[in-house]
């Protein structure tokens, strides 16, 4: 099954196992003594539901069906801990990047400002509700119907992944902070696979194929797979923050380079330009007022020294090595998963 075929056939199931849990969720916290916590729910519940495809859930079903298992009931319900489990890092991530709009609804920092109109209130109670939302992941695996065994170790993936994906954000702001030279290729890598490889890709992945009952070394060779394509994945993001066209990816070009986000990109154009280019670097990248001409200089310095062409190819060679791993194991995999997981490489990465 393709992506697109995956996503669209089961992206409605799994909203109606989202919509008839917030509705739970709501009725279990009516009555005065809870105060504005069912406000709270709504807001989560509107910004929840605004994204209308479910692709992290359909990693979930992917890696259940993986070792043979057909779709369920129990399992679309059970796929939901990735929603709340991404929807409570991008609450936080939302304060961090002061975003206000997310899939065209206002971020929950900024609708929890309908009660006093405080900036710090807001982002006081957008915390307490992404916080609600890790709660909410963790009962939808406690209370699934599979193996005690299973359930333990899908937790254990699910505790360690958090703890990575906040290492991952903390280097981030890390390297914000670092002045350019002063961090490695390495170094961007790792924090792009603790950033966003593990609880986009490997997690849910890794999770369904858990609670499928899947053989251990076919687990290790999906989540090797969910990693690079994770990690290559972030690499795109960061290629397109800096030369994509806003009409065709739907972001910003210059956000990036005005934030001064240490990317692969950026610590290889730095590392391979000369003084003066370095100085120019240094001076645009990181610029709050950083102006479309300042940023044109910069793709061209980074273009001119060949760290544009050096991401691509390492996007390309992630990329190949993911599929790589996909055929080594196509015999042992269910076909409708591998065909799925091959799709993605080609979906996600730009493969033909």
């Amino acid at each position: 099954m393709k992506v697109k075929e995956v996503i669209e056939k089961y992206s409605p199931q799994v909203r109606i196992a989202l919509e008839s849990y917030f509705n739970h969720k709501l009725e279990q916290y009516q009555g005065k003594k809870f105060g504005i916590t069912p406000e709270i729910i709504k807001f989560l519940r509107k910004y929840t539901l605004a994204e209308i495809t479910q692709p992290r859930p359909a990693l979930v079903l992917v890696g259940y069906m993986a070792a043979g298992n057909k779709i369920t009931e129990n399992i679309i319900n059970t796929s939901i801990f990735t929603t709340f489990f991404t929807k409570y890092l991008a609450i936080h991530d939302d304060i961090i990047d002061q975003d206000d709009i997310k899939n065209d609804v206002p971020t929950i920092h900024i609708q929890s400002r309908k009660f006093n109109k405080s900036e710090k209130m807001g982002n006081d109670l957008a915390i307490l509700a992404g916080d609600f939302l890790w709660s909410w992941a963790i009962e939808m695996i406690l209370n699934s119907p599979y193996p005690q065994k299973r359930k333990i170790e899908a937790l254990n993936i699910i505790s360690k992944t958090n703890e990575l994906t906040n290492i991952g954000q903390v280097t981030d702001l890390d390297f914000v902070m670092r002045e350019l030279g002063k961090m490695k290729n390495e170094q961007v890598w790792e924090m792009y696979t603790n950033k966003a490889a593990l609880y986009c890709y490997s997690l849910p992945l890794t999770v369904g194929a858990i609670l499928g009952g899947l053989p251990q070394k076919l687990m290790n060779s999906l989540n090797r797979y969910a990693r690079l394509v994770g990690a290559a994945s972030q690499l795109k993001d960061d290629l397109e923050g800096v030369f994509g066209n806003e009409k065709v990816t739907g972001k910003s070009n210059i956000v990036d380079l005005r934030m001064g986000v240490k990317s692969l990109l950026v610590v290889k154009g730095y590392e391979l330009a000369n003084k003066d280019e370095k100085n120019i670097l240094k001076n645009y990248i990181g610029k709050p007022d950083l102006t479309q001409k300042e940023a044109s200089l910069i793709r061209e310095i980074i273009t001119k020294v060949g760290a544009r062409s050096y991401c691509e190819k390492m996007l390309k060679e992630r990329g190949i090595q993911a599929l790589g791993i996909l055929e080594k194991n196509k015999k042992d995999i269910n076909f409708n998963s591998w065909e799925y997981l091959d799709d993605l490489v080609r979906f996600r990465l730009g493969f033909k």
